[in-house]
């Protein structure tokens, strides 16, 4: 058995806090806020949840969006199972990145990507300076290496699909990252997410509602396959693994 599984990132500090970008004006966390300390136990349970859920078929590799949001949701689930944090541009937010001004993205890889995670990655959570200390795959070589600035819905939709396409020939058909049996996560972002779940589906363009489904913070979303048939099969919706009650 194989597995697909997407998760959409934590809860995010800037929208609990409507005081944020006037507390923080550091120019690397515009558009690109940290996770609550709320969001981080998200994504901790969550991390702990599918590894526990995923025994049978094992977590294989880790794929992650660069903002900080989806990197601080990969963290714990990094840890857990001892895999590096793939960057992938192909799992970006709506292109309004600000890593890249108004124009679009530039690629970055091996330590020019290191360097600037390591510049841009210090946030400031109650009054304590803290790092993203991530282990990050450098050899990894991303299936989108650019990403347009001001997207709209559909030219999301079909990034996604672009995307989706690509991932499956290079990393399940020929990498096999999965080979017989285990899991591949995806972590990624509300509308990038959706999309994705939707082209997984095979949901057409243009049968899309142009809005997005309620996706709850490290909401998960599972596809499944048995080893050797090309046909996913979606498992469950987006859902919550976590509970901080």
């Amino acid at each position: 058995m194989q597995k697909i599984v997407i998760v959409r990132h934590g809860e995010r500090l800037d929208n609990v806090d409507p005081l944020f970008y006037k507390k923080n004006n550091q120019k690397h966390l515009k558009l690109n806020p940290p996770l609550t300390q709320e969001g981080i136990l998200m994504a901790e349970q969550t991390g702990e949840s599918l590894v526990e859920q995923l025994k049978e078929t094992p977590i294989k590799a880790i794929y992650c969006s660069p903002y900080l949001r989806c990197l601080q949701t990969a963290k714990p689930l990094s840890e857990l199972t001892g895999l590096p944090i793939k960057i992938e541009y192909g799992l970006l937010e709506w292109g309004l990145d600000p890593w890249t001004g108004t124009n679009d993205f530039q690629f970055l890889s091996g330590k020019e990507l290191d360097t600037e995670i390591e510049r841009r990655y210090e946030w400031k959570t109650n009054n304590n300076s803290e790092k993203a200390k991530l282990l990050f795959d450098d050899d990894y070589e991303m299936c989108f290496k650019k990403v347009y600035y001001n997207e709209d819905y559909p030219k999301l939709y079909r990034r996604m699909r672009a995307f989706w396409d690509d991932f499956q020939d290079k990393e399940i058909n020929k990498s096999q990252v999965l080979q017989e049996k285990g899991a591949i996560v995806l972590v990624s972002h509300y509308g990038s997410a959706e999309c994705l779940y939707e082209n997984m589906k095979g949901k057409p363009e243009e049968s899309v509602y142009s809005g997005i489904q309620d996706i709850p913070y490290c909401g998960v979303a599972v596809f499944q396959r048995e080893s050797g048939n090309t046909k996913w099969k979606k498992v469950h919706k987006f859902k919550k693994f976590w509970n901080l009650d």
